[in-house]
């Protein structure tokens, strides 16, 4: 459930997690040194009790060094690397190591929990995407609706502390559900996932909003994304990639991913032709302009890929 690749796709067999994981890998983080913190839904990690959380060496191996104890009580989904060598990981469980914290926890950087994030109380359901950028002002996004007793439909910006930032209030409408996060150097927070409407504005799938959690209406994706969008890229010249489950963005045939301009109109020049056959679940954007997409598909534009491919800049 782990493998790392060469730059042309083959396996790297210097990177060798032994057994590696007994189910799913959900997230990863690498860290500054190299080393890799992995989330999922496992419980052993190459024969050793890591329940849902572990890390391992840049070769493979199982960092003994790092360990959250009896681990958390359900799947962990999301993980980010702060520069201080703590993570900040969410997803559906509710304690971590007997120690109530739902849905966010922060770790150490042996794995412990860090007491001085959170608490008993916080968000009400499953954290499915994180994002801190430079600010350390985290933004989690999921199938949540409050944070204790204050509405966050979806979306809620927390303090260095885990409390939350009450300057940042959007409000997706009708169930809204967010699968991905990205800021821009400008200061925007874009989301993706499964909704209608943010502040009753219309915004199909896809938003971006000020800092101070504003939908920002020069945005322009017009009827949006027809289907879920579950994963997100921002490119360094502030173009964003798009993964999902749609088949059309703004009318356009777009099947499973798309680029949009910075000012969220489609981007005519990235033309996947009849793109994957199935959803698209992660993107990464490498530094020459190439991106590289994994998800279910078996297949792209035709050609055979199975689960992962990397496309041109075009």
């Amino acid at each position: 459930r782990i493998a790392r690749l060469t730059s042309r796709g083959a396996v790297d067999t210097s990177f060798n997690p032994g057994t590696g994981f007994d189910n799913s890998v959900n997230a990863l983080a690498v860290q500054g040194d190299g080393r890799v913190v992995v989330g999922g839904s496992f419980a052993t990690c190459n024969g050793t009790a890591r329940v849902r959380l572990a890390r391992l060496g840049v070769d493979g191996s199982l960092d003994a060094t790092f360990n959250s104890g009896t681990g958390f009580n359900g799947t962990v989904s999301a993980l980010v690397s702060q520069p201080d060598g703590k993570i900040v990981a969410g997803g559906s469980f509710s304690n971590v190591a007997g120690v109530t914290r739902p849905f966010v926890a922060r770790l150490t950087g042996d794995g412990a929990l860090d007491p001085t994030f959170g608490g008993t109380s916080g968000l009400n359901s499953s954290v499915l995407s994180l994002c801190l950028p430079e600010d350390g002002k985290l933004v989690a996004g999921g199938r949540f609706t409050a944070f204790t007793s204050t509405a966050r439909p979806g979306l809620a910006r927390l303090g260095s502390d885990g409390t939350l930032d009450a300057d940042f209030s959007p409000a997706l409408r009708r169930a809204g559900t967010v699968f991905a996060l990205e800021h821009t150097a400008a200061d925007y927070w874009i989301a993706g996932g499964s909704f209608d409407f943010v502040d009753d504005i219309a915004c199909k799938n896809i938003v971006r909003f000020t800092s101070a959690g504003a939908v920002d209406t020069t945005f322009a994706t017009g009827t949006g994304f027809n289907s879920t969008v579950q994963s997100l890229v921002l490119q360094p010249d502030g173009r964003i990639v798009a993964g999902g489950s749609f088949t059309t963005f703004n009318g356009a045939t777009r099947n499973r991913i798309a680029r949009l301009a910075a000012d969220g109109s489609l981007d005519p020049s990235f033309n996947p032709g009849t793109g994957p056959n199935s959803t698209v679940q992660a993107l990464l954007s490498l530094p020459d302009g190439r991106i590289v997409a994994g998800g279910s598909f078996t297949t792209f534009s035709g050609a055979t890929r199975n689960r992962l491919v990397r496309l041109g800049a075009d």
